[in-house]
């Protein structure tokens, strides 16, 4: 290839042609806006009789409106915060009950429990049943601060070891007594 030198002549001819262009785009662009400035629209009450909407509707197939079932009264939308913990207490409440189910069994079968204990561990056991089933129930109603109870006493439940269960029974409840678990919370 070899190079040409630089053509003034050219150089102008090119730049009118990008003007001649540039002008002509502009042109035809106003053109189109006037052509549909003035094509004014045909009145409502024209376009609402108009026959071809009457022949669409005729071409349709008949709309079905669907049967939408009744919206449950005891329905309530949970904030996203709620949800969160829901799901964070169930991995927490799982292990616990466990944990607790055979403890509370030998329990109120042994006798060398006593009958203040017993009773204790029936009520503890009732809140914290009563808790773990209707969670999502009174997930609303829990304050953070309760959120936080209930976490403490889970995991101090966790802390308690459940070892020799047959052997260590009077000492695990006693161990339980002090920490003085109530879950009746959200109610």
């Amino acid at each position: 290839v070899i190079p040409q030198p630089f053509n003034l002549e050219h150089a102008r001819q090119a730049d009118e042609d990008i003007t001649r262009l540039a002008e002509r785009a502009r042109l035809l662009k106003e053109i189109r806006c006037l052509q549909h400035i003035s094509q004014a629209s045909p009145p409502l009450i024209d376009r609402i009789s108009d026959l071809s909407c009457l022949l669409i509707k005729q071409l349709q197939a008949p709309m079905q409106i669907p049967e939408h079932k009744p919206v449950l009264k005891d329905l309530h939308m949970l904030k996203h915060k709620v949800v969160d913990c829901i799901r964070e207490f169930e991995c927490l409440f799982q292990p616990t009950v466990e944990r607790l189910t055979p403890f509370i069994k030998k329990a109120l079968e042994d006798d060398r429990i006593s009958k203040n204990a017993k009773d204790d561990i029936r009520l503890c056991s009732m809140e914290f049943d009563e808790l773990y089933t209707n969670l999502e129930k009174r997930a609303r109603k829990l304050t953070d601060k309760e959120w936080r109870i209930i976490n403490r006493q889970l995991k101090a439940i966790g802390q308690v070891s459940f070892k020799n269960l047959n052997e260590c029974l009077p000492e695990i409840c006693d161990e339980l007594d002090t920490l003085k678990l109530e879950f009746n919370y959200g109610i």
